[in-house]
C-alpha cells in the first residue's frame, strides 16, 4: 500500500508515456509514513501482511478473488465474510484513510450478479475492474462466501 500524504492510499498508480519535455520536479523520498502503526497487518483476515512493508500475494483476498483462476472453497468463502470481491481491510483501517470511507452501497446485490448473463454484465460492468475478473468468476466468489456462511 502506498500512501500519499494528504491523500491516503485510496488511488491507482498509472503512467503516460510520451516523447514531450515535461517539467520534474525533484523531490526527496518520502519518509515513513505508517512510523509504528500496524493497524492493516493486525486486521489482515488472512496475514498475506506477514510483516511491514511484505506482502503474500498469494495469500491476499484480494488476488484470490479478483486474479486467481481456481474455484474458492468454503473455508476461503468463510474468511471473505461478505465480500466477494477484493478485500481493502488493509486500507479501510489505515488512519490515512479515514476521511475516503463511504458507506453507501454502489453495486447490484449478490442475488442480481447471480442472475446476470454476459449481456447484462457488461452493460452494468463494461470496462470496470469487475469485467477484468469476469462474471463467472464474481458467481464463484458469491457461492464461495455463501458456502462460507452455511458451513
Amino acid at each position: 500500500m502506498l500512501i500519499i500524504p494528504g491523500y491516503g492510499s485510496y488511488f491507482f498508480l498509472v503512467e503516460i508515456l510520451t516523447t514531450a519535455l515535461l517539467p520534474f520536479p525533484e523531490k526527496g523520498p518520502i519518509e515513513n509514513q505508517c512510523s509504528s502503526c500496524k493497524k492493516c497487518l493486525d486486521a489482515c483476515p488472512t496475514g498475506a501482511l506477514e510483516k511491514g512493508f511484505s506482502l503474500n500475494a498469494s495469500k491476499c483476498l484480494s488476488y484470490l478473488s479478483i486474479e486467481y483462476h481456481g474455484r474458492l472453497d468454503s473455508r476461503t468463502g468463510r474468511i471473505m465474510g461478505n465480500c466477494f470481491f477484493g478485500c481493502d481491510v488493509c486500507q479501510e483501517v489505515c488512519p490515512y484513510n479515514e476521511k475516503a470511507l463511504s458507506k453507501e452501497p454502489l453495486l447490484p446485490s449478490t442475488d442480481e450478479i447471480l442472475e446476470m448473463d454476459e449481456k447484462g454484465f457488461k452493460e452494468e460492468f463494461g470496462e470496470t475492474a469487475f469485467s477484468h475478473a469476469g462474471l463467472e468468476k464474481l458467481k464463484g466468489n458469491i457461492h464461495a462466501v455463501r458456502s462460507g456462511i452455511a458451513a
